[in-house]
């Protein structure tokens, strides 16, 4: 299976078609697009998709978008991708990775 990359990015406003996929407007994106850490998410050499993270709360990181391309879906990519994020956020000193429905210790 191949892997994930997850590669932090500056000019989130290039990826708004992809954080659209995963929220109703684009209002709502921009209410948040600026906060936390922002992550296009990369397979072999292509992008299929973008993650954002804030922090609610000290050593918490919650998901607040997560987003794959239609072909990447329903195929464990997403899963993948929460477990390396949180896998990164640990080693950073964060005890919890939650999104609104998941918390993973």
């Amino acid at each position: 299976m191949s892997r994930i990359h997850l590669v932090e990015t500056k000019d989130r406003r290039l990826f708004m078609a992809d954080l659209l996929l995963a929220d109703e407007s684009e209002t709502i994106v921009e209410s948040y697009i600026d906060d936390g850490v922002f992550y296009t998410i990369y397979l072999k050499d292509g992008h299929i998709g973008v993650c954002l993270f804030v922090f609610p709360e000290e050593n918490t990181v919650e998901i607040k978008n997560i987003a794959l391309q239609e072909a990447y879906r329903g195929k464990g990519f997403g899963k993948r991708v929460i477990d390396a994020s949180c896998s990164l956020f640990h080693k950073t000193g964060t005890k919890k990775c939650s999104s609104e429905l998941l918390i993973l210790v």
